[in-house]
């Protein structure tokens, strides 16, 4: 029998109940209340499920950024989380380099949807990342 507290043996739906448990995760972890804090233990499975499916290039991984970034609309602080997060698990250190198909699709969500370019602009870069995708996210502003 699995032991359900085993995360790495999970499989969690990349939808709603995710990108709610994750943001729980973030209120909970970040509170001056103790008690709180202790609580967000109770969603640290959400936070690991995005991780992992950013570092996998998981199907349908740039469907759960877009949902995540439009879950906290315009909360600069969220989105630079985020994007300081899970987009760079995708586009910087996954387990293999993105593939195009993701690259081009999380262009266009960048290109079509605020909160996402907001969360990309978050992204810091390194001297050693592919400098076609530096340039291809750097274009939507500065980091901020």
């Amino acid at each position: 029998m699995t032991d359900p507290t085993d995360y790495d043996d999970r499989i969690v739906p990349l939808d709603d109940a995710l990108v709610a448990g994750y943001w729980t995760y973030y209120r909970l972890s970040e509170s001056e209340v103790r008690d709180e804090r202790i609580q967000a233990d109770q969603w640290y499975w959400a936070w690991d499920a995005v991780g992992d499916a950013t570092r996998t290039s998981a199907d349908g991984v740039v469907e759960l950024l877009v949902a995540l970034a439009d879950a906290v609309a315009g909360d600069l602080q969220r989105l630079a989380y985020l994007g300081a997060g899970p987009f760079e698990d995708l586009l910087r250190y996954g387990v293999q380099p993105p593939e195009e198909t993701i690259v081009r699709q999380l262009d266009q969500a960048a290109q079509n949807n605020d909160n996402v370019r907001l969360a990309v602009r978050a992204m810091w870069w390194g001297d050693s990342d592919d400098p076609r995708i530096v340039a291809r996210f750097t274009r939507f502003g500065p980091t901020y």
